[in-house]
């Protein structure tokens, strides 16, 4: 008999499914989700899509501690991504916090 194994959470079911994310999803997911009045997303992973840069400046940050910021652009970005990006490098500001470093 085969054991077959439940797949991983993180882990795409369908093959098809295991397209890496580009930069327009991306800033499309994170426009929707948070408002930012300043979004960058750069691929830094050589055009592979399994790494990115992301800085974003939103009003909804406001209040809201460092980690619960990072936890709000994965959960923007979604499962299905975050499985597949193997590394992000984010900067998540308030917009009084980026006017006093980006006058």
């Amino acid at each position: 008999k085969s054991r077959h194994r439940p797949p991983h959470p993180h882990e795409p079911t369908d093959m098809s499914d295991n397209a890496p994310p580009s930069v327009a999803s991306l800033e499309s997911k994170l426009n929707a989700a948070l408002e930012p009045s300043h979004l960058d997303v750069e691929d830094v992973s050589g055009g592979c899509g399994m790494s990115f840069k992301i800085i974003v400046v939103s009003a909804q940050f406001d209040g809201v501690g460092l980690l619960d910021r990072q936890r709000m652009i994965h959960d923007a970005i979604g499962p299905k991504d975050m499985g597949i990006i193997h590394a992000l490098e984010l900067k998540c500001k308030t917009p009084a916090q980026w006017a006093k470093t980006n006058p």
